[in-house]
């Protein structure tokens, strides 16, 4: 499974080998993941690093699907948020949903 930082400079037109945002992305992805422990998503990670894999984060695959979706969208509007309002309303609405199937997913988990 590829490392986070690897997938999140894909999302954001980033080579791979390209590093010199590297530090910026990282910061953002423990933002994020701080955020996401607040909410009660505790992940498995306490501080992400450029090694960091995505089946760290969670022993859940439903969970772990929508987390790579939710931290992308997270660091992508603070990182190269769109220039357009309706796309960064719409990306701001689907990092809402994430965030309550985050939740609700958290909850059954601990059920």
């Amino acid at each position: 499974m590829s490392s986070i930082l690897t997938s999140i400079k894909k999302l954001l037109g980033i080579p791979e080998d390209y590093e010199y945002f590297d530090s910026d992305i990282l910061m953002n992805i423990n933002m994020v993941l701080s955020l996401l422990h607040q909410i009660g998503i505790t992940t498995n990670i306490n501080g992400g690093t450029a090694e960091s894999k995505w089946d760290e984060l969670s022993s859940s695959t439903e969970i772990l699907n929508v987390l790579r979706i939710y931290i992308a969208l997270r660091v992508r509007i603070i990182f190269d948020p769109p220039t357009n309002s309706s796309l960064l309303e719409a990306m701001q609405k689907k990092i809402d949903e994430l965030e309550w199937r985050l939740i609700v997913l958290g909850e059954e988990k601990n059920e």
